[in-house]
């Protein structure tokens, strides 16, 4: 008999239980929406009165704290739910307070792996819309100044820091991504010391279902790029360095036209979305059949 890889489980899985998929992403969606509303409302133009040059910041801090209260818990109930689908189980129960201290938890072990991640995107915030806009242009010259290059080479350099922190800040969350998957008894007694165990000895499987989800989001990612290329590029006038400072403006003040946010919105609801539980049911397939075997 053909031995399933944990994306052919995780196939069945949905396949058997796709009523309840599609509730799980319409809950998870709604909960990240309404996380996100304070930044979305920000970027629509809504202020509530604050300072231009600071509404975004307040956004931000706004929808990263809706985020610790709502779906960074509730992110137990789905991929816990996943690895009882996987394991035939019925539903797990709710508990919150449970889910809100381990998400916390798991939130402040990862803290100083993406604190790089906040500095350089606090840094760039401060210094395209709060500093005097001579602020930029130093730092873009001192970092220029530390290879001998040009004007050029320190943009090249800003944008290099800000996306060599991001992997950084990615696996220091990765390294908790068993936790959620869980049973509850495992989650009241050393959860952190289990998850260690899992990630260490099935460290090979999950990294091969890892890649394989990522090649699933890679059509989103590939459609997403595209569709903001196409946006930016009538504004672009041949010259490099403005082009590149061109670029990271649009991107800071997320100015993109109107008709790019929807194209990015069909984009992500037909080739991302679909295919989030899918991805999870996967690795939980992974951990479930680790824990079997434990």
């Amino acid at each position: 008999m053909k031995t399933l890889t944990p994306h052919g489980i995780a196939g069945q899985m949905v396949k058997k239980r796709l009523p309840d998929m599609v509730l799980m992403t319409i809950l998870q969606l709604l909960l990240r929406l309404l996380a996100l509303s304070p930044l979305l409302a920000a970027l629509s133009g809504v202020t509530l009165g604050i300072d231009s040059q600071y509404v975004l910041l307040y956004a931000l801090g706004a929808s990263a704290l809706l985020y610790l209260l709502l779906p960074l818990p509730l992110r137990f109930l789905s991929r816990g739910r996943l690895a009882r689908f996987a394991r035939e189980l019925p539903a797990q129960k709710i508990r919150y307070g449970l889910w809100l201290k381990l998400g916390l938890a798991r939130f402040f072990k990862a803290f100083l792996w993406m604190l790089p991640a906040m500095v350089c995107a606090g840094g760039l915030y401060y210094l395209w819309n709060v500093a005097d806009a001579t602020q930029l242009v130093k730092v873009i010259r001192w970092l220029a100044s530390l290879v001998g290059g040009s004007y050029l080479h320190g943009t090249l350099m800003l944008m290099a820091i800000f996306l060599l922190s991001l992997p950084l800040a990615y696996f220091g969350w990765r390294r908790h991504l068993a936790l959620e998957f869980l049973p509850e008894e495992e989650l009241i007694h050393s959860p952190f010391t289990r998850n260690r165990e899992l990630m260490r000895r099935y460290k090979a499987p999950l990294g091969r279902a890892t890649r394989v989800n990522l090649l699933i989001c890679l059509p989103a990612i590939l459609a997403v790029f595209i569709i903001l290329a196409m946006d930016i590029a009538p504004k672009m006038r041949g010259s490099l360095t403005g082009d590149l400072l061109m670029v990271l403006e649009t991107i800071n003040k997320m100015a993109f036209s109107s008709r790019a946010f929807t194209q990015v919105l069909i984009a992500l609801a037909v080739l991302y979305l679909p295919f989030v539980l899918y991805r999870k049911a996967a690795l939980a397939a992974v951990l479930t059949s680790a824990d079997e075997r434990a």
